[in-house]
């Protein structure tokens, strides 16, 4: 399941200029349902191939997407050309809020900003944009009976549809930075997503790294049980 961004070029164009869930979420981007699940296609392409950090989230949500076609609008009508427009786009919709702020903090704490000899991660997300590559486990945004989809019920094992788009899209990603290291953000990706394509070993994985969710009220403890894990997989990594 990997659609093509040019067979939805002028769709986008036509968006209103400030456009909602109700402009993005129709007919015209749906790809694929399955009982109570609905995949939508969202403008996020490309892989930045020199990055050192790889950020797995379980699918875009609906701000997110939303955010997405805005700025992909934006960026068509003001000429920007391929393949920097899917970077443009990456960068500024990566984790957006108080996500990113918690994400900045843990990452370092656990000393990932001194492996990579940064003042800190939130460089990543800023001038050093071209070390990070952000994704999703399901690359296009997934709804359950209209809500973003969370990892369960169903879980992506029990689905074809969603097996089927994890495996078509998120290994040729991880394929092109295999040195990486590889933050999964919550349970559903580490122990479903990435055991499901085989990457749950021989790369090196931030395993019990927490959600960076605010609404994550398991954040801060989960964080402190993991805390020496997390030190001792960074140091052994090797950007």
């Amino acid at each position: 399941m990997t659609p093509r961004f040019d067979a939805y070029i002028d769709k986008i164009r036509s968006l209103p200029a400030n456009p909602t869930d109700r402009d993005v979420v129709t007919s015209d981007f749906l790809l694929g349902e399955e009982g109570r699940i609905e995949i939508y296609y969202a403008p996020l392409h490309g892989v930045t191939t020199d990055a050192k950090i790889i950020i797995v989230g379980i699918t875009p949500g609906i701000q997110q997407i939303v955010a997405a076609f805005a700025e992909a609008r934006r960026l068509l009508h003001e000429g920007m050309k391929l393949p920097h427009l899917f970077k443009e786009i990456r960068r500024r919709m990566a984790f957006k809020g108080p996500m990113r702020t918690n994400l900045i903090d843990m990452l370092d704490k656990i000393g990932v900003a001194d492996r990579l000899e940064l003042a800190s991660t939130a460089q990543l997300f800023d001038d050093a944009s071209h070390l990070l590559h952000s994704t999703s486990a399901l690359r296009y945004p997934v709804f359950n009976q209209g809500k973003n989809y969370t990892g369960s019920n169903p879980p992506i094992h029990r689905s074809t549809l969603l097996k089927s788009l994890l495996t078509s899209t998120l290994p040729p990603e991880l394929d092109q930075v295999p040195d990486a290291l590889i933050v999964p953000l919550g349970k559903a990706v580490t122990t479903d997503a990435l055991k499901i394509i085989g990457f749950d070993k021989g790369r090196s994985v931030l395993r019990g790294f927490p959600h960076p969710s605010g609404g994550n009220g398991h954040r801060k403890a989960q964080f402190q049980r993991e805390f020496h894990s997390l030190c001792s997989i960074v140091r052994a990594w090797n950007p």
